[in-house]
């Protein structure tokens, strides 16, 4: 994702391996890059939890029908499918949407020696 040009809508193929029917729903999916940060905010990110009882095909159709997830959630069942307390989905939504990037031209990296001690106190 943050290598696609975000000012086009993005066309997913294949980019779920688990189940051959969400694989055919995102085929010929076209979704605004907006759309498939939501979709990927829904079927679970490392930035915040998802909503109960929402999968990877249930999300598909939620983003195709809805849109968004601030739709979704004013158009799904809160007793049947509760969002998480305090979701902090649109702040997951601007890290993917403005991710903090240095340039890397004003970073000075020095390679040392691995502290192996210090690795296996770390990992025991």
């Amino acid at each position: 994702m943050s290598c696609s040009d975000t000012s086009r809508p993005a066309k997913q193929r294949n980019f779920l391996s688990r189940s051959s029917t969400s694989i055919e729903s995102c085929r010929t999916s076209v979704l605004t890059n907006e759309q498939f940060i939501d979709l990927c905010i829904l079927m679970g990110c490392d930035y915040c939890a998802t909503i109960k009882g929402i999968g990877p095909k249930r999300a598909i159709d939620l983003i195709k029908q809805h849109g968004s997830i601030e739709e979704i959630l004013e158009n799904i069942d809160p007793n049947k499918h509760p969002a998480p307390e305090d979701w902090l989905y649109k702040e997951a939504r601007g890290l993917f949407l403005k991710p903090e990037v240095v340039d890397c031209s004003t970073v000075d990296l020095k390679w040392n020696e691995p502290d192996e001690d210090a690795l296996i106190q770390v990992h025991v």
